[in-house]
């Protein structure tokens, strides 16, 4: 059987997302932890299950641990070109998925990392706040260049549709569905300046406004809302038992300090774990597909104990 264009598209952000996990698991760990990360993530039944699927999940999964991985090299040998990637790589992964929105807490909190790990450390010679200017230096670019990047994917072009059309409803009375205020609020100010696209817009408001309204269903049992531990139980029961006794594993070397390496440390748990509070708190249970950009992160951090 013969992919269509989009099934090839999303077969090469998989095999793309694999050489990532390969190459990251041994720069940060070695050759052992790479071999080990990899076979993790091509035999992990989530993977094969969305790997070739037409959709936005391993997409953004690909770009997510790619921006993640950029701001890593970045942060450990700060220069232009690892830099620019990040920024690419952060604007692909806004074009995959309207949850790419996560990367900016994400990115936020492993700089305070770097800034403050340096002054508690004493490596190096800069200073605290000469390290806390050079990283906002480096978020003006990595927006722009990300900014950018979205731009280009939907044909540097705000209107939803072209020669003059508009939809139907309009953005401003789509926007109104929204149940939160201070919601409402923000997508009315990225419209009015035109910050985004106005088709972005529209798929923001309407992921917001879907998730009011689905229920979850879990061991047996019908909720009207989303429940909090929807997704720890989702995870535990779709993951192959050798990763889920390594992270264990791992867990259990992090608290002892026998897992060296803080920075690639932090880098591989900070990212999962602000992706699994959010999809927790968002009332939104409908398939562990929506906390899938996590295994890449939890893959390597797995070899990493293993090879350890």
């Amino acid at each position: 059987m013969r992919l269509s264009w989009a099934g090839r598209t999303s077969s090469s952000e998989t095999i793309l997302l694999a050489t990532l996990i390969f190459f990251a698991a041994r720069e940060m760990f070695g050759a052992g932890a790479a071999l080990v990360a990899l076979a993790l993530f091509v035999f992990d039944p989530n993977v094969m299950a969305h790997g070739a699927v037409v959709g936005t999940d391993m997409g953004l999964s690909c770009f997510m641990f790619a921006t993640i991985y950029g701001f890593y090299r970045y942060a450990k040998a700060p220069s232009l070109g690892p830099l620019l990637l990040v920024g690419i790589a952060l604007g692909l992964t806004f074009a995959s998925k309207h949850t790419a929105i996560l990367l900016v807490p994400m990115l936020v909190l492993l700089s305070l990392t770097e800034i403050f790990r340096k002054r508690e450390t004493g490596k190096g010679t800069d200073s605290v706040g000469k390290r806390a200017g050079q990283l906002a230096i480096a978020f003006v670019v990595i927006r722009a260049i990300a900014l950018t990047t979205l731009r280009a994917v939907y044909g540097f072009r705000y209107a939803a549709r072209g020669d003059g059309l508009e939809m139907n409803p309009p953005l401003a009375e789509s926007i109104h569905h929204l149940s939160r205020a201070r919601e409402i609020r923000l997508l009315e100010t990225v419209a009015r300046y035109h910050l985004l696209p106005e088709s972005y817009i529209y798929g923001l408001a309407d992921v917001r406004i879907m998730s009011d309204y689905y229920t979850s269903y879990l061991f047996g049992k019908i909720y009207p809302h989303g429940i909090w531990f929807y997704f720890p139980a989702a995870f535990a029961i779709k993951s192959r038992l050798p990763l889920l006794l390594l992270l264990g594993l791992a867990a259990g070397m992090i608290a002892t300090g026998r897992l060296r390496g803080w920075r690639e440390v932090l880098f591989l748990t900070i990212s999962p774990a602000v992706h699994l509070a959010v999809a927790m708190s968002a009332g939104m249970n409908i398939g562990l597909r929506h906390i899938l950009p996590m295994y890449p992160f939890l893959h390597v951090l797995a070899g990493g104990a293993a090879a350890s």
